[in-house]
C-alpha cells in the first residue's frame, strides 16, 4: 500500500532525477482507494523568496505560507535548467535536459525544431496512472508534446498565453476561449476537477499557474497594490561583471534595457541609470501583484480540501519551474546560473 511518505518520496525522486531510471525496474502495483491524493501546485518564474514564509516583507502570501507552516519548507531547492520547458520536463521525468531532450522553450527561428518529450519517456504521472490514480493537469504545460500520463487535461497555450481571456485546449484537442483572468480560470478549473473527480480512485492533480511570468498583467483587483512601496535595490545592482566571461557581460538581460514599462512611465528617453532604477520598481511591483492572484486561488483550493474532508489524505506540494532576477547583477529574467534564477520554493504538507 502506498503511504503519504511514499507519495512524497515519488515526487521528490522525480524532481531529483531518479524516477525514470527506476520505472522499468519496478512494475506498478495496484493502489487502494484510500491511498493519499496528490496536489502539485507549480507557478511560473517564482523565485525562492517571493512569499512571506521566506521572509519577504512586502509580499504577503498567507495561503501559500499555510502549506509550509502546516507541513515543511525546503530552503535549498534548486532547478538544473532555469528555463520553463526544460525545467518542467526535468520535474516530470526526473532526467536532466540532455537526457529528456527538451533543451529550449521551442520558440523562434533557432528553436523551431525543438521537440517535446518522446513518447517512450516515463513521467511520475505515468507511474501513478498505471498504479490506479486518476491524473489531471490544469494550466500551463509548455512542453511541446501533448500531455501524456493524464486521464484529463486542460492547458494554457504555448508558454502560458495571455493573462486576460486565455484560450485553453482540453483533452482531445478542442480549444475553448475563456473570459477572465488566467489564474482565476486555473483556480476555477482546478475546483471543477475536484468537484467532479472519481470517488473510487485517489487523484494526482497538477495545478499550474501562469503567474508570475512576464509580461505582467495583474488582475484588476490588484492593479494598484504596492503603489506606494519603495522596492529595495539589491546589493549587486551595479555589478560590472569584472573578471567574468564576456558572454555574461553581453547578455541581453540588463534591467536598464527592458522595454516592458516604456508605455507605463519609464520612457526610453530617460537617462540609463534612472531608467534602470525605475524599471526595478515596476518589475517587482507587477511581479508581486500577479502573485496575489496565485495566493488567493491557492486559498480557494485549500479551503475546498478542508470542507470536503480531503485535507488529511492529500499531499500538497508547492513549487516553481525556475526563479527570476529582480535587479541582482543588474539583470532581469532567468537562464543564468545565479541563485535568484535557479533557487525556487518548495513547500510540502
Amino acid at each position: 500500500m502506498i503511504t503519504r511518505r511514499d507519495a512524497i518520496t515519488l515526487l521528490l525522486a522525480s524532481a531529483g532525477g531518479v524516477v525514470a531510471r527506476r520505472a522499468k525496474a519496478q512494475p506498478a502495483r495496484p493502489i487502494p482507494r484510500d491511498a493519499p491524493n496528490i496536489l502539485l501546485i507549480m507557478t511560473d518564474d517564482q523565485r525562492y523568496d517571493a512569499m512571506s514564509i521566506a521572509g519577504n516583507k512586502i509580499l504577503r502570501t498567507p495561503n501559500i505560507d499555510r502549506i509550509g507552516l502546516e507541513g515543511m519548507r525546503f530552503t535549498e531547492f534548486f532547478v538544473t535548467n532555469s528555463l520553463c520547458a526544460p525545467s518542467r520536463a526535468t520535474f516530470y521525468t526526473g532526467l536532466y535536459s540532455h537526457s529528456h531532450g527538451v533543451l529550449t522553450n521551442g520558440s523562434g527561428e533557432v528553436n523551431r525544431n525543438q521537440g517535446g518529450l518522446r513518447s517512450d519517456q516515463i513521467t511520475f504521472m505515468h507511474l501513478l496512472q498505471q498504479a490506479g490514480y486518476e491524473t489531471a493537469l490544469v494550466g500551463k504545460w509548455h512542453v511541446r508534446s501533448d500531455p501524456a500520463g493524464f486521464d484529463q487535461w486542460i492547458i494554457l497555450p504555448g508558454g502560458g498565453g495571455p493573462y486576460l481571456d486565455p484560450p485553453m485546449t482540453v483533452s482531445g484537442g478542442m480549444r475553448i476561449k475563456f473570459r477572465g483572468y488566467a489564474d482565476d480560470i486555473v483556480g476555477d478549473q482546478t475546483l471543477f476537477f475536484l468537484q467532479n473527480r472519481s470517488k473510487e480512485r485517489p487523484f494526482c492533480l497538477l495545478m499550474n499557474f501562469k503567474a508570475p511570468h512576464r509580461n505582467w498583467i495583474p488582475a484588476a483587483r490588484y492593479a494598484h497594490a504596492f503603489e506606494d512601496v519603495d522596492i529595495p535595490v539589491p546589493r549587486t545592482f551595479d555589478d560590472k561583471f569584472e573578471g567574468r566571461p564576456e558572454a555574461l557581460r553581453k547578455t541581453d538581460m540588463a534591467i536598464a534595457d527592458m522595454p516592458d514599462f516604456k508605455d507605463r512611465g519609464v520612457p526610453e528617453t530617460l537617462p540609463r541609470e534612472e531608467r534602470k532604477r525605475r524599471n526595478l520598481q515596476e518589475l517587482v511591483r507587477n511581479y508581486y501583484r500577479t502573485l496575489l492572484s496565485v495566493d488567493e486561488n491557492v486559498g480557494h483550493v485549500l479551503e475546498f480540501l478542508d470542507k470536503n474532508d480531503l485535507a488529511k489524505n492529500t499531499v500538497v506540494v508547492f513549487t516553481s519551474d525556475n526563479g527570476f532576477f529582480m535587479g541582482e547583477h543588474g539583470l532581469f529574467d532567468k537562464r543564468l546560473m545565479y541563485e535568484p534564477s535557479i533557487r525556487v520554493p518548495l513547500l510540502i504538507r
